[in-house]
């Protein structure tokens, strides 16, 4: 289990069910055999995830001492609002989270399978954080494959598919499935 994943798993405790006091946070944890590991949670782990929570994703869980040291967040909405990258990732561990405590009823539960294209969305990002442009040999479904440079703009998510938005060397913005990348 990474950090991220115990990171949002203490989101998601908190923020659904809070406020809550350490001692059933911990407990919480402890129930939770997939991520802990039968293990406590100390005062000190649960201190740095509160510290880095608040410096990764900007959500700030705050004690509140006037009503028995509980434990809540006050900022989630704001500081993960419905279009941000972070809250896309936060959801998706904490999707991840909920599957994977529930994998002994598996054959219950049905997704659909997610196209991959993780290679040519890792060569797209590094070309935009690089601010370089990209050769990329792409086929639509049915045609014949042909080679273009862009310059990637941004990549987008829809339909649990990415997307590139590219600007191609005529001026003319284009967006291509991470998935139809040959190269």
């Amino acid at each position: 289990m990474t950090q991220i994943h115990k990171y949002t798993w203490l989101i998601e405790t908190i923020r659904p069910f809070g406020p809550l006091t350490l001692k059933e946070i911990s407990e919480r944890w402890e129930n939770n055999r997939n991520i802990s590991e039968g293990r406590t949670l100390p005062r000190q782990t649960f201190n740095r995830w509160v510290n880095a929570i608040a410096t990764q994703f900007g959500v700030e869980i705050k004690c509140d001492v006037h009503n028995g040291y509980t434990y809540c967040i006050d900022n989630y909405e704001e500081a993960l609002p419905d279009d941000s990258l972070s809250r896309w990732m936060v959801d998706t561990y904490a999707m991840c989270d909920v599957l994977a405590d529930n994998r002994d009823i598996r054959h219950r539960i049905s997704v659909p399978p997610i196209p991959s294209g993780h290679s040519n969305l890792v060569k797209a990002l590094t070309a935009i954080r690089n601010n370089n442009g990209l050769y990329i040999t792409y086929q639509r479904f049915g045609c014949d494959p042909y080679e273009i440079f862009v310059y990637p703009l941004c990549v987008r998510l829809y339909d649990n598919r990415w997307y590139l938005v590219g600007e191609r060397q005529d001026g003319l913005h284009r967006t291509y499935s991470s998935t139809e990348f040959l190269r």
